[in-house]
C-alpha cells in the first residue's frame, strides 16, 4: 500500500469512526428514551419489518454500489444504467412488500405488522435510488460527508420518533423514525454528490453489472441472514415480546460494532479495490486491518459483557432485564468477528465474487442449523446458537481464505494473538474482582471502576507482552492523527 493511499484510507477510517461514534451516541440516547416509552412488543413488531426490509434492500441495490467501486473507470452510461436498474428493482420490491403485508401479519400472528410493513415499504425504493451516489462517494473517499449525513439523519429520525411516542403513537413512532432517516439519507446523498442520471439504459451493460452484482447481493443477503434469521425465528416461535428483548441485545452489539469495526468496512473495501493488482500489499493491508479490529473490538465487547447488568438496566430500564443475559452471550462473538468481518471485502475487491457467495452459503447453512437447534432452548439458546455458528464457521473460512488468496490462517491468527490474550486476562481479572465484591456493590460507580481498571489491564498486557505488534498497530493509527496528539500518545506508549 502506498503512503498516500495508506493515509487516505486511515483518514477515511477515522472520519467513519468519528461519524459513526456521533451517530451512535445520538442513536443510543434516542433509543434509551424510546425503549422506556414503548416497551418490548413495539420493538419486536418493528424488528420483524426491519429484518424483511434489510433483506429486500440487498436485492433492490443488487450489489451495484460495490460493482461500481470495484471497477476502474465507470462511464456516465454505466452509472445511468446502474441507476435505472436499481430504480426498477426498488419499485418492484416496494410494491411486493406492500401487497404481502397482510399475509406476513398472519404468518407471524401479529395484526399490527400489516400496517407497519405497509408504511415502511417505500424504504426499499428510497434505498435503491441512492445506490449510485453512494458508490461515487466511496470511490472518492468522501467519508467525511458520509459521517455527517449519518449523524444528522439519525438525530432527525429520533426526534420525530420521540415526539410521536410522547403523543401516544406507539409502534408507529418507530416506523416514522425509519422513514425520516432513510428519506434524509437519500436526499443528502443526491445533494452531496451532484450527479444525475441520463435516460441511457443499456441491456448489455445492465446484464454485465448484474452478473457480478447479483453474486455480491446474494452473498450479502446470506451474510445478513446469518444474524437476522435469528430475529425471524424468534419472532415466529417465541413472539414479538421475546424478539423485542433480543433486538435490544442486538442493538447493544451493533453499537459495539459501530464503535470498533464497522466504520472501517466502506473505507477498507475502497482500499482493497485499489490494491487488487499488488498481492503482497493487499495481504499486508488485510492482516493489518484484522489486527486493528481485534485490538479495538475485543476489550469493548468483553468489557461490555461484564457490565451488561448496569448497561441494560440503567440505560433502558428494569423492564429490559431479560436482555442482559442475551447481550452477555452475544459479546462472545468478539473472538470471531475480526477474523470474519473483512473477508467478503477482500474477495469482492479482487473480483472473487463466486467465492464470496460460496462461503456465505456455507455460513448461512451453518447458521440455519444452529438457530433451529438452539432456538428450542428458548431465547437465550437462540443467542448461544449465534456464537456456536461463528465458532464452527471460523476455521472453515480461514481455510478458504488461505486457499483462494494465499493469506495463511497461521498469519491471520498471529495478528490477533496479542489482543485475544490481553482481553482474556482483562476479562478474567475483572470477573474475579467483581465476584469478590459484596452484593451491594453495583450500579454506575461499579461499572465506571470496571471500565477504568479493565482499560489499564488491557493496555498494560498489550505493551508488556506483545510490544512489537502493538507498536506496529499504534504507528498505523497515529500516522493520521494531528502531530500534537500523535506525540502525546507516543509519550504514553513510552511509559511501557
Amino acid at each position: 500500500m502506498s503512503s498516500a493511499l495508506k493515509k487516505e484510507t486511515l483518514k477515511g477510517v477515522v472520519w467513519m469512526t468519528l461519524g459513526t461514534g456521533g451517530q451512535q451516541v445520538s442513536s443510543f440516547i434516542i433509543m434509551m428514551v424510546l425503549a422506556r416509552l414503548l416497551g418490548p412488543q413495539a420493538y419486536g413488531v418493528v424488528g420483524i419489518a426491519s429484518v424483511l426490509l434489510e433483506i429486500l434492500n440487498y436485492i433492490g441495490r443488487a450489489g451495484l454500489p460495490e460493482v461500481l467501486v470495484q471497477r476502474s473507470n465507470p462511464t456516465q452510461d454505466d452509472l445511468s444504467t446502474a441507476f435505472w436498474t436499481s430504480f426498477l428493482f426498488g419499485s418492484l420490491l416496494t410494491l411486493l412488500l406492500y401487497l404481502s403485508a397482510p399475509a406476513l401479519a398472519l404468518i407471524f400472528h401479529e395484526p399490527q405488522l400489516e400496517r407497519v410493513i405497509q408504511f415502511m415499504a417505500p424504504s426499499c425504493l428510497l434505498s435503491a435510488i441512492s445506490a449510485v451516489q453512494e458508490a461515487l462517494l466511496r470511490r472518492t473517499f468522501q467519508f467525511k460527508s458520509f459521517a455527517l449525513r449519518n449523524v444528522t439523519a439519525t438525530t432527525l429520525g429520533g426526534i420525530t420518533a420521540i415526539i410521536m411516542a410522547v403523543n401516544g403513537f406507539g409502534v408507529m413512532s418507530l416506523v416514522a423514525q425509519r422513514l425520516v432517516l432513510v428519506t434524509y439519507l437519500t436526499a443528502s446523498l443526491w445533494y452531496i454528490v451532484k450527479w444525475v442520471p441520463n435516460p441511457t439504459f443499456s441491456i448489455a451493460t445492465a446484464r454485465g453489472q448484474l452478473k457480478d452484482g447479483s453474486i455480491i447481493a446474494g452473498a450479502s443477503l446470506l451474510g445478513s441472514g446469518n444474524q437476522r434469521l435469528i430475529d425471524l425465528i424468534i419472532g415466529y416461535f417465541l413472539g414479538t415480546v421475546a424478539l423485542g428483548y433480543m433486538r435490544i441485545a442486538w442493538r447493544g452489539l451493533d453499537l459495539l460494532l459501530d464503535l470498533s469495526i464497522r466504520p472501517m468496512s466502506n473505507v477498507i473495501f475502497s482500499s482493497f479495490a485499489k490494491l487488487q493488482d499488488d498481492k503482497e500489499a493487499l495481504e499486508r493491508a488485510y492482516l493489518r486491518i484484522i489486527q486493528l479490529a481485534a485490538i479495538f473490538s475485543l476489550p469493548l465487547f468483553l468489557g461490555t459483557g461484564l457490565i451488561a447488568p448496569e448497561f441494560i438496566t440503567l440505560l433502558f430500564g428494569a423492564q429490559w432485564q431479560p436482555s442482559v443475559a442475551l447481550m452477555q452471550i452475544l459479546t462472545l462473538t468478539s473472538f470471531f468477528v475480526p477474523l470474519l468481518y473483512f473477508r467478503p471485502m477482500l474477495f469482492i475487491a479482487t473480483g472473487r465474487m463466486k467465492e464470496v457467495l460460496y462461503l456465505h452459503t456455507i455460513e448461512f447453512l451453518i447458521g440455519v442449523g444452529a438457530t433451529i437447534v438452539f432456538c428450542q432452548f428458548g431465547i437465550e439458546g437462540a443467542a448461544a446458537g449465534n456464537v456456536v455458528r461463528m465458532a464452527v464457521a471460523t476455521p472453515v473460512i480461514l481455510y478458504y481464505v488461505q486457499k483462494y488468496t494465499g493469506i495463511s490462517a497461521r498469519a491471520t491468527l498471529k495478528k490477533v494473538t496479542g489482543p485475544v490474550t490481553a482481553a482474556l486476562f482483562m476479562t478474567s481479572s475483572l470477573f474475579l474482582f467483581r465476584t469478590s465484591l459484596p452484593a451491594s456493590a453495583q450500579g454506575l460507580p461499579l461499572a465506571a471502576a470496571l471500565v477504568v481498571l479493565g482499560a489499564m489491564i488491557y493496555v498494560s498486557i498489550l505493551y508488556l507482552g506483545f510490544r512489537p505488534s502493538t507498536l506496529e498497530a499504534q504507528e498505523t493509527m497515529l500516522s493520521v492523527l494531528p502531530p500534537r496528539i500523535s506525540a502525546l500518545f507516543k509519550k504514553f506508549g513510552a511509559l511501557f
